[in-house]
């Protein structure tokens, strides 16, 4: 946290769920996602699977607000549906980007690697270059995604949002967005 604060990024916590209009916005499945028994309105029944998702709507508020640069970060629980079992609950971080430039990626990955260089217990993040994933649906632009690898293993990405998927949120510019899972 810190060391993302040093960066220039600012902190969000946002809610533990996928509002209605995340779930529209990706034509998320439902039945995929954990539903809350009694949740407080319709607005609020599914659990969040992943960050990035509730970061666009925060990017969106603060482009509304006049804001042209936006670099924003959340640690917070994601929760994935188990057969027969309890949520799986796990720690993510997602950083969302938007900036003045064409490459707001590439700006994200050199935060993410100096902010990692500077935190104690990890080591340098290496980017493997991938085409995005199969199952993301098209949210992410095909020829900008890249796995993100800590000794050989994959704890995460970075990618730059679709531009038909920013559009869906109100955004007009290119979007960056990174997620590692603890």
């Amino acid at each position: 946290r810190k060391a993302l604060a040093e960066a220039g990024l600012t902190e969000v916590q946002t809610y533990s769920f996928y509002s209605s209009n995340v779930l529209s916005n990706l034509n998320l499945d439902k039945d995929n996602l954990i539903k809350i028994a009694n949740p407080i309105s319709s607005e609020t029944e599914y659990m969040r699977e992943s960050l990035w998702p509730n970061l666009l709507e925060v990017i969106n508020k603060n482009l509304k607000a006049g804001y042209k640069d936006v670099a924003v970060f959340e640690l917070g629980k994601t929760y994935l549906p188990q057969k027969g079992n309890l949520p799986k609950e796990d720690y993510y971080l997602s950083i969302a980007l938007i900036n003045e430039t064409d490459n707001p990626i590439q700006e994200l990955y050199q935060i993410a690697q100096a902010t990692t260089n500077r935190h104690s217990g990890l080591s340098r993040i290496d980017s493997g270059v991938a085409d995005a994933p199969q199952n993301d649906k098209g949210y992410f632009h095909p020829a900008r995604f890249a796995t993100l690898e800590k000794d050989g293993k994959q704890i995460g990405w970075i990618a730059e949002i679709h531009p038909r998927i920013a559009n869906k949120f109100g955004i007009e510019k290119r979007v960056a967005v990174l997620e590692i899972i603890n």
